[in-house]
This record gives structure tokens, sequence and C-alpha cells, in this order.
């Protein structure tokens, strides 16, 4: 009884890992590349930093401190022949808070993300991360 029960269940989780990872959304490339940036360092007392996270495709803002400025983080598809296209965009305010949010992106597009400081609705300094690749 106990070897029919531990077959099913072994049978039962190869499925889940199987379906796991199959799902597109989630899967990166075998040459997924996440990239980050943050706030330039002359700009005294406001910072913020930005991520992409290849797998899950996931942007994510981060205010690091209190300044009364916020993290505002675009997600930019990398295009060499026409202007770089805006994909998604988090915005994150308050010493030590993050926000996250995700966009299903084609696997093996060139991207990049752009940090800005944002106060009273408008961007101010900005910072393009290194080209990351989904």
């Amino acid at each position: 009884m106990q070897k029919k029960t531990a077959a099913k269940l072994l049978a039962i989780l190869a499925i889940f890992a199987r379906i796991w990872t199959t799902t597109g959304s989630a899967h990166a490339g075998t040459r997924a590349i996440d990239t980050c940036t943050h706030t330039p360092a002359d700009v005294r007392l406001m910072a913020a930093t930005g991520c992409f996270k290849a797998y899950g495709d996931e942007v994510r803002a981060c205010d690091t401190r209190a300044d009364g400025a916020g993290a505002w983080v675009g997600l930019y598809l990398d295009r060499t022949s026409s202007p770089d296209l805006l994909l998604t965009s988090v915005f994150a305010g308050g010493e030590g808070n993050c926000k996250t949010t995700s966009k299903n992106i084609t696997e093996g597009s060139q991207v990049y993300v752009k940090v800005c400081l944002r106060k009273d609705g408008r961007n101010g300094v900005c910072r393009n991360s290194r080209l990351g690749e989904a």
C-alpha cells in the first residue's frame, strides 16, 4: 500500500514539475540577463534603485532615502533603428519601500531599465542601466 501511494505521489510531482517548467510567462531564455541601476551618486540626499529580473520578467523600483522624492522605473525595449519603446513602469515612494510589476516579454529581447527620482509627478534625475535580455 505504501509503495502505491509513494508511486502516485511521485507521478503527481512529476506532472507539476513539467507544468511549472514549461509555463511561458515565467520562463527565461538560456541567455537571460538581469540588469539593475541607481540614480547617479552625485545626487545628494536622494536615491532610487531599479532592476529587471529576466526570470518572471519583473521590474522593481525601490526608494532608498527619505527625501521627498520617489523611485520611478521604466522598462524599455532597446531598438536600434527607431526610438526605444516603454514596455511598463512602476513607482515606489517612501524610504525603504519597493514595488514590483511584471510584463510578459518575448525571450531574447534586449531591454534596459531607466531609474528616475520622481517628485510632484515629474521625473528628475535619471540613469539608464546596461542592457539585459529577457
